[in-house]
């Protein structure tokens, strides 16, 4: 499955400690639902949303902070992605 979002700074400085990327709400627990819904054997209490940019994969957390349809990024991150927040 593959969801295009658009690459946005932390909403806190302190986030980048976590390595961790993070998704509004709303995004998070769609795309939560929408990996149940096709794989329910599989599915866990607690089990974690991983997304991949460039050849690098991280850990999804939602944060509220986030605009819908953003994934917030540490600056390591973007380079290593090869990513930007410039359109």
């Amino acid at each position: 499955m593959s969801t295009q979002l658009t690459v946005e700074n932390l909403p806190k400085n302190s986030l980048a400690y976590t390595n961790c990327v993070y998704l509004s709400p709303s995004i998070h627990a769609s795309l939560l639902s929408s990996i149940e819904a096709g794989n329910p054997k599989n599915m866990k209490n607690g089990q974690e949303l991983l997304i991949m940019m460039g050849f690098n994969v991280y850990k999804a957390e939602p944060n509220g902070g986030v605009t819908e349809g953003g994934v917030a990024t540490n600056g390591l991150q973007r380079r290593n992605g090869q990513v930007s927040t410039e359109p």
